[in-house]
Parts: structure tokens; C-alpha cells; sequence
């Protein structure tokens, strides 16, 4: 499966996990930017502090 594919493939199953229909499409994005950090960087740790940063906005935004 080319990369750009399997990106796509794992960033819809990343926004199914979440049970969340009304982000979808944000969490959707989220999973492709993070996909494609990892491709570039080969390193897993951008994408989860990627992911961590996100939660806390998340968080913050809860908060309200």
C-alpha cells in the first residue's frame, strides 16, 4: 500500500476510535498531519506530542 494510502487508511480509523461524528473531519486531519509528520520524520515522538498538544486544546476548550 503506498504510504500516502495507508495515512488515509489509519487517519479514519484514528477519527472512528475517537466515537466522536461531530469531529470527525478535524480528527480526520489531525491523523493525517500526524501520519504524514511520521513519515517525514521517522520518528514516532513529533506525532505524539502533536497528539498531546492537541488533547490539551481539547482540554482547554472543555474547560470553558
Amino acid at each position: 500500500m503506498p504510504v500516502w494510502c495507508s495515512i488515509l487508511v489509519s487517519s479514519v480509523a484514528f477519527a472512528l476510535a475517537h466515537f466522536n461524528m461531530q469531529r470527525m473531519l478535524p480528527l480526520i486531519f489531525l491523523g493525517v498531519v500526524m501520519g504524514a509528520v511520521f513519515a517525514r520524520s521517522r520518528n514516532l515522538l513529533p506525532s505524539m506530542l502533536l497528539h498531546s498538544l492537541w488533547n490539551a486544546f481539547v482540554f482547554l476548550d472543555l474547560m470553558k
